[in-house]
């Protein structure tokens, strides 16, 4: 940089224009910069990142959608690396000294000079054409090219500036699989193709990395689909240099990317199966190092494995390919920026532009310029003849394709006509048919009609005269005699003993019934030891707080058994709980005393020990063992007959007590899903409880006349427990169909499955995937015959993201009614961390929640999906919005904010306590 600092100083005193030192750019440009692609920013970044002057760089602006894509994505990229383009709608006004740029573009600012600078070595019939004699000076990367460009203009050799700030990595410490960059080219030499099968052969010793042309990103997507299913596609925002240097070798085909792995001295493996096209009968430098045997290279995709190892070890190809970047490239690293600002800086003092060779090149140019001029008039004289001629052509050819489509029509007709004989006249032999098997039906109806009307004449019989007996029993002494017996017995625990006394003594005996009397007996008296479970699980859970491992005591009534995978509320509840210094007494569900639990008296958790219902109600004396724990927490969500009952005791015995209402239990009860519900003992539950919760504002709202109270913590989510965040679909899948997926609850109560049938019935398009349980038989027989519906059954949570990673949109298909809009549905979080955007009916109160859709008019349904299909497929990732929302709801999150209400009722309940005792 010394001698650039040099001439940048000879430059200031000497030109007749004023540029300040490098420290301080110049607020006027002189210079102006063209680039349409990101890869030639990379090209002329470190350029301009050295650049003593203030440079004004320009992107044209492209009619063509993909073009300007193109031009959109590198004025982003230019704007994040803090630059300010500008867009070329029209000439500028302003006059540059030197205008910079790689081609010609229809529209480029005015100049006094312009220049050329190269991204490649590769596709010489374009990079040599004539057209460079438009140039006054190209910068080349070494002799091979300025052999070429300096028959058009002035050159310079400054190396490939792109890596003047390139370091090699030292790669042998690397352990892993080796690293292979892919680069292939675009256009009709671009060999990706045909090597999407041998990648898969070598994934299992290479971690493949593709970057592709920007050709081939902005303007061949299918070519982009491609790229995804072979490996990791690098994003344009890392450069090629920092890509190569944590390379070990480069797979590539007609691209220029040859040259850059050997300016860097890269192991490189050459697959063309389209021959380079030769200039001026010269085979192409890329064609040249093949025919020369240069580098490891191959048209048969089935040799790439092993010239991948030739290239990395073979010392002969090592060190040709070093001999190849020392002739290419003799200029290299810092040296590149030197050269180049000493071209640019000598052209701007105008020690080229007069000389000789100059002034015959602009006369050249002129020429050129001339001629290039004639030929557009002829060829505009062509096309307007050819114009002319094809306009009569396609007239001629209209007149003859519309009478072949009159003919057709006709023909067309002729058979329609005779298909629809055909058919109204088997419909006519059809109806006869069922017009003969409708009267047959009939009669055997109304015979059947018949028969049923004497049995049910006979059963009327038969009623009245067990009514008339029942009338008579009810009506005799004995029946209010018994009556009384019964009451007697059934009211008073001293008589009902007796009377199980006396049942097994006459059943058993009276060595049976000793026996019995005297087990029950030491069972009363015998001390508190390991051999009675519940005992011993309230001792250890004792002995861990003396021993300081918990701080409290939680006791949590749950509908299902603890699975540490099942991601329900109640068992999230329990983990938290745990996690945070509690022993939980987790109590899980029985329909009746005898039924079996797989994990009863077991401690599925640490610190968490399930307990089935029944005997923990009929022991839960056994709670005043707690007696030297001050924080303890009990947790009702089920409001039975048989946990009110525990309410007093619980009470006394200083436990603090928190209603956390999950669902609407009422109408659960209403469609046979909550069978033991009862409203009084429901109510009484929620008024003589320290602290209410809800899980929505609907149910909050509910209960508001009998407390104001009430407190929402809703539903939330287990990342660690789902694994694998925002992996929804977000590209077409290469059948076209948009997939919609559910997981969670099927049944006909809330489930609409009326909705689900139609959709799928009348779009083809649409593939509807179902994961849960609770699907009745006729469902499931549906289901079958329903080529776009897949179901799976029930899945663990910790195994869903293997189905939703082929999913574009969630469902909630709930039927509206009070049961569903008061539910807040876990799995709508689930969806949000996968990425899922959902659409959801029956549950107006989520509709506000990030990416969801809430839709009222079930008829709109199917246009809810393909629109949100189409804006997922457009944005393609989570916006901060849903970021934000699904870390404010985590179960974490959730529990904490419950955590935090129960200490402050704790508090109250303590002071309270304490002025009673004072008292």
């Amino acid at each position: 940089m010394i001698r650039m600092n040099e001439l940048l100083q000879s430059h200031v005193h000497s030109s007749s224009f004023c540029f300040p030192d490098q420290e301080n750019k110049s607020s006027e440009s002189q210079i102006a910069l063209v680039i349409h692609n990101i890869t030639l920013f990379e090209v002329m970044e470190p350029l301009l990142k050295s650049s003593p002057f203030k440079i004004d760089i320009f992107l044209p602006g492209f009619v063509d959608p993909q073009w300007g894509s193109m031009v959109k994505a590198t004025e982003e990229h230019l704007i994040r690396k803090g630059y300010h383009p500008r867009i070329l709608q029209r000439i500028p006004d302003e006059v540059y000294k030197i205008v910079i740029s790689s081609q010609l573009y229809p529209i480029m600012p005015k100049s006094e000079c312009n220049v050329r600078f190269l991204y490649g070595l590769a596709k010489e019939t374009w990079n040599f054409d004539v057209w460079n004699v438009n140039y006054d000076l190209i910068l080349c990367y070494g002799p091979y090219d300025e052999s070429f460009l300096s028959g058009y203009a002035l050159t310079q050799k400054i190396g490939p500036i792109r890596f003047a700030e390139f370091k090699q990595v030292d790669k042998n410490r690397r352990v892993g699989k080796r690293r292979l960059l892919y680069l292939p080219t675009y256009g009709s030499a671009c060999s990706i193709e045909h090597l999407e099968k041998e990648f898969k052969n070598i994934h299992d010793q290479y971690d493949i990395t593709i970057r592709l042309h920007h050709g081939t990103l902005f303007l061949e997507p299918e070519r982009v689909k491609i790229a995804n299913r072979i490996g990791k596609v690098a994003d344009y925002d890392r450069s090629l240099a920092e890509l190569l240097q944590e390379t070990d070798v480069v797979l590539s085909d007609g691209s220029g990317a040859i040259f850059d792995a050997i300016a860097n001295d890269i192991p490189v493996v050459v697959f063309q199966p389209v021959p380079p096209e030769p200039f001026e009968g010269k085979p192409s430098l890329e064609q040249q190092i093949i025919y020369d045997n240069l580098v490891p290279h191959t048209n048969n995709a089935s040799e790439i494995k092993k010239l991948l190892d030739c290239a990395l070890t073979d010392e002969d190809y090592i060190n040709k390919r070093k001999q190849l970047a020392d002739r290419l490239f003799p200029i290299k690293g810092s040296e590149s920026i030197t050269r180049a600002w000493e071209a640019i800086i000598r052209l701007l003092d105008g020690f080229q532009t007069n000389s000789g060779n100059s002034l015959v090149r602009q006369r050249l140019r002129k020429k050129f310029q001339d001629m290039s001029e004639q030929i557009q008039v002829l060829k505009t004289s062509v096309e307007q003849k050819e114009s002319a001629w094809k306009e009569q052509y396609t007239t001629m050819l209209s007149e003859f394709e519309k009478k072949i489509k009159e003919l057709g029509r006709l023909k067309q007709e002729l058979a329609q006509r005779d298909q629809l004989i055909q058919q109204l006249t088997q419909k006519i032999v059809d109806k006869e048919i069922q017009i003969k098997q409708f009267i047959e039906s009939n009669t055997k109806k109304d015979e059947h009609i018949n028969d049923l009307n004497d049995q049910l004449s006979k059963i009327k019989v038969q009623l009245n005269q067990m009514t008339e007996e029942l009338l008579i029993i009810y009506s005799s002494n004995f029946w209010k005699i018994a009556s009384k017996y019964y009451k007697l017995r059934d009211s008073n625990p001293f008589t009902r003993t007796i009377y199980k006394a006396l049942r097994k003594w006459k059943r058993d005996g009276t060595r049976a019934l000793i026996y019995k009397v005297y087990s029950e007996l030491k069972a009363r008296n015998k001390p508190l030891t390991e051999s009675n479970t519940f005992l011993a699980i309230i001792n250890t859970l004792v002995d861990r707080f003396n021993r300081g491992e918990i701080s409290g005591i939680a006791v949590i009534s749950a509908a299902f058994e603890f699975d540490e995978l099942y991601n329900q509320r109640t068992i999230n509840l329990a983990k938290f709980l745990a996690k945070n210094n509690y022993g939980v007494l987790y109590v899980a569900w029985q329909w009746k005393p005898d039924e079996l639990q797989s994990k009863g008296y077991q401690e599925v958790y640490r610190n968490i020990f399930q307990i089935p219902k029944f005997d923990f109600i009929s022991q839960i004396d056994l709670l005043n063992l707690f007696s030297v724990v001050s924080d303890k927490l009990y947790f009702i969500t089920i409001p039975d007959h048989g946990f009110y009952g525990t309410i007093r005791l619980v009470r006394e015995l200083g436990f603090s007590l928190i209603y956390d209402i999950l669902d609407d239990w009422e109408e659960f009860g209403r469609v046979d899903q909550a069978p033991w519900y009862n409203k009084e003992i429901e109510e009484a539950v929620l008024v003589t409880s320290d602290l209410v919760v809800a899980v929505s504002e609907p149910l909050k709202s509910k209960f508001t006349h009998l407390r104001t109270d009430i407190h929402v913590v809703g539903n939330g989510y287990d990342p660690l427990l789902l694994k694998h965040g925002d992996i929804s679909l977000k590209e077409p899948t290469g059948e076209n169909k948009i997939h919609v997926g559910y997981f969670g609850h099927l049944t006909e109560s809330w489930f609409d499955w009326d909705l689900v049938f139609n959709i799928v019935e009348n779009n083809s398009n649409m593939v509807f995937h179902l994961i849960g349980y609770g699907a009745s038989n006729e469902i499931q027989q549906e289901i079958r015959k329903k080529p776009n519906i897949r179901f799976y059954g029930k899945v663990p949570p910790n195994e869903l993201h293997k189905y939703v990673k082929h999913w574009h949109i969630g469902i909630i298909p709930f039927i509206d009614s009070k049961l569903s809009q008061a539910v807040d549905p876990i799995k709508v979080y689930e969806y949000m961390f996968f990425g899922l955007p959902t659409i959801v009916t029956g549950i107006e109160h989520i509709k506000d929640y990030p990416g969801v859709f809430y839709c009222g008019n079930r008829m709109l349904v199917a246009d809810a999906i393909k629109n949100m299909y189409a804006q997922t497929i457009r944005e393609k990732r989570l916006n901060p919005e849903r970021i934000a929302f699904l870390a404010s709801t985590t179960w974490d999150a959730r529990f904490r904010k419950l955590e935090n209400l129960c200490k402050r009722t704790n508090y109250w309940q303590r002071i309270y306590r304490d002025e009673d005792e004072c008292q």
